[in-house]
């Protein structure tokens, strides 16, 4: 069974492996190295039709199966933004630093920093079927930067129940409690029985 990942981020495809059964369970996890495919624009309003879009337009281009999600960080104090533009919080071009830098600054002096991050991936069968699951995970924004594990927001985002940062607790612990974590484990199932 080949399933491609359908996503050029390195974290993201590092996580998917990390969480997702291996070979020795009979899924061969493809990715863009393996399996050329066009970048897909992110367009949508939503973490949903981002993943839609990203798993449709891969898996007709490909001819594969195709495991796509979009995810976000959503501040209560900010209204919920970034949301789905959470890559892409200080401009179009940003980095993770820019993007982390940009939020710490919208949240100075700021009390409430209660957050989450939001995971919707997609499993698009080459049959045209689809397969749609959401996570999160709950927790605060710390003041400053703490860690060098992860990536995106993982160095200001401190889960609920914890004192260290995302980037702080490592991949293990991350790979345990994570938004992503949640949606992959909802549609592990669905893969053996549709691929």
């Amino acid at each position: 069974m080949e399933l491609l990942l359908g996503t050029t981020n390195p974290g993201k495809v590092e996580e998917a492996q990390n969480l997702l059964p291996g070979s020795d369970q009979g899924l061969n996890l493809l990715t863009r190295e393996d399996i050329s495919f066009s970048s897909v624009e992110e367009d949508g309003l939503t973490y949903r039709a981002n993943a839609i879009k990203k798993a449709c337009e891969i898996g007709k281009e490909t001819g594969f199966s195709v495991f796509s999600e979009d995810a976000g960080l959503e501040v209560d104090a900010l209204d919920g933004r970034p949301g789905p533009f959470s890559a892409r919080f200080a401009g179009e071009d940003s980095t993770d630093e820019r993007n982390v830098a940009k939020l710490l600054e919208e949240l100075d002096g700021v009390e409430d920093r209660a957050a989450r991050f939001v995971s919707v991936g997609v499993l698009y069968l080459s049959s045209g079927r689809l397969l749609v699951r959401r996570g999160k995970l709950r927790g605060r924004i710390g003041k400053i930067p703490r860690g060098d594990s992860g990536f995106g927001y993982d160095p200001v985002f401190i889960p609920r129940g914890c004192e260290k940062t995302l980037a702080q607790l490592g991949p293990k612990i991350k790979n345990r409690i994570s938004h992503r974590r949640e949606v992959l484990l909802k549609i592990k199932t669905q893969i053996f029985q549709d691929l």
